[in-house]
């Protein structure tokens, strides 16, 4: 889905002054038929001030005139500059813990446009030009804050921001620069955020190579703030969020994180995410779930998930590293049961939803027994659910989402589904049905499981149709026959009945 289209403020302005001088319309009639006009079009007004000679106001704003202190303060002694630096960075801070998220985005858009970006990276050169590791940290933290605005992330890639700040991260090689480099990792996962050139800038000069190396030197939750932000870099380079219509942004939208994915495959970043992964599970093992060791798995989980875009990657999770599926299995149950493992539990899950597609992956779930554990987790739900333990069970984007592993692993796949009917898997999900009539989302995924489950075995579809899943299905297909009815009618189809379309 495509986001909102931005908006500068001059071509706010513009438009205001086209309807006062063309139409003759009074201004604050201007101002509304503006926005109602740029809201249609699908423009996000956030941050645009809605009133006569907009730029002009924003320049007279504080995190504005800090920024122009901080120009005239590069021209000074060095306590002059560490002092406009200071403020900056103050004005910014309070600009992000405004409750009102308008004025908050108009705030960082005045400094953005008083060219507060570019500033602070010219003070991170100075200061590392400098050796000055005061001033370069107190730029870095301030430019980190400013990057919170899309105009401050367009400036940064224009001012060559990622070649800058990698080679940056390539200077900081020493152990007691641990601290820096996670800092520079932030100002660089920040600098992403809809912004595809930058993806790329990043890309070219090597950020994956770097996020491979300091993953591999991961060594358990004391390392948890550096994988946490390597993940982070992960994500953003491999998620398609600039809706501007520029070549590598539409490339992005239709397929480019693929090609990117296999790109930052081959630097490394997939083994060390697996690597990590072992670290993470041996910690457990020693120390249990504590906070920290949660937050680990969770970010190794998220990130394999964002770069397993492929079957040749995914393979990589069985014959490359054997110990991840029993790992990822591990975690999914001991996650389920734990009160404070949700989080866990739901990105090991989103993991598996994405690798299960794979027919390595899949053979290796089956042969670790994961079509029983996914089997003891629906039936965990309802009973959390019945006995009051849990009121909402797993969830119901959880149970999805075990549906969602089950029917891939069912596809093309009879002794699966066989197993799956042995177990009473076929009984969760008539329970799955009856439990939530109004989820068609779920139901659609249960209904596909039914389908996957029944094409390709008789054994199968006589289990189903002696357990009443025609019933069920059909009363899935009447209550939500948009959201539905094509897959209610394939299952009906597999189970062998003539009048499916019925």
């Amino acid at each position: 889905m495509m986001g909102k289209k931005k908006l500068s403020q001059e071509a706010f302005d513009a438009a205001v002054e086209d309807l006062v001088d063309g139409l003759g319309l009074e201004i604050e009639e201007a101002i509304e038929s503006a926005c109602e006009e740029f809201e249609i079009q699908g423009f996000c007004l956030d941050g645009i001030v809605k009133q006569k000679g907009g730029a002009e106001v924003l320049a007279k704003l504080p995190t504005a005139m800090a920024a122009a202190a901080l120009k005239a303060a590069l021209q000074g002694e060095k306590e002059a500059l560490r002092s406009a630096v200071g403020s900056l960075g103050k004005e910014l801070e309070e600009a992000a813990n405004k409750e009102d998220t308008d004025e908050a985005a108009r705030l960082l858009q005045a400094s953005a446009k008083a060219d507060a970006a570019e500033l602070l990276l010219t003070c991170v050169d100075k200061a590392e030009s400098e050796k000055d590791a005061d001033l370069l940290t107190q730029s870095l933290s301030a430019l980190l804050r400013q990057l919170s605005s899309d105009h401050a992330r367009d400036h940064l890639v224009q001012e060559n921001g990622p070649r800058r700040l990698v080679a940056l991260l390539e200077a900081a090689g020493d152990e007691d620069q641990e601290a820096r480099r996670v800092l520079l990792l932030r100002v660089c996962a920040a600098s992403m955020a809809e912004q595809e050139e930058g993806k790329c800038g990043y890309m070219s000069w090597g950020l994956p190579k770097i996020i491979a190396g300091r993953l591999a030197s991961f060594q358990g939750k004391a390392d948890k703030d550096s994988l946490e932000v390597c993940c982070q870099c992960v994500k953003g380079i491999l998620t398609a969020d600039d809706t501007r219509p520029t070549p590598l942004a539409m490339e992005a939208q239709f397929g480019g994180e693929f090609a990117k994915a296999l790109s930052m495959d081959k630097d490394g970043v997939t083994a060390s995410l697996l690597s990590c992964l072992g670290r993470v599970a041996r910690e457990c093992s020693e120390t249990g779930w504590d906070p920290d060791v949660r937050e680990c798995a969770r970010q190794v989980a998220l990130g394999l998930k964002k770069i397993a875009l492929n079957d040749e990657i995914c393979k990589k999770f069985v014959e490359d590293s054997p110990a991840c599926v029993p790992t990822l299995l591990s975690f999914m149950t001991s996650s389920a049961r734990d009160p404070k493992g949700k989080e866990v539990f739901q990105a090991v899950l989103q993991l598996l939803r994405q690798v299960s597609a794979c027919d390595t992956v899949k053979k290796e779930l089956v042969e670790r027994d994961a079509t029983e554990a996914l089997c003891d987790l629906l039936e965990d739900h309802e009973r959390m659910r019945s006995a009051g333990e849990r009121p909402g069970g797993l969830g119901t984007v959880a149970i999805q989402s075990v549906l969602y592993v089950l029917t891939n692993m069912t596809l093309r796949s009879p002794d699966v589904a066989e197993r799956l009917a042995d177990l009473g898997g076929f009984d969760r999900v008539r329970q799955v049905e009856a439990s939530y009539p109004d989820k068609p989302k779920l139901l659609r995924q249960c209904c596909l499981l039914v389908r996957n489950s029944a094409v390709r075995s008789a054994k199968v579809r006589e289990v189903l149709l002696k357990g009443g899943m025609e019933a069920v299905v059909r009363r899935v297909k009447e209550r939500h026959a948009d959201q539905c009815g094509d897959v209610c009618a394939a299952a009906l189809r597999d189970m062998g009945l003539a009048d499916y379309n019925a």
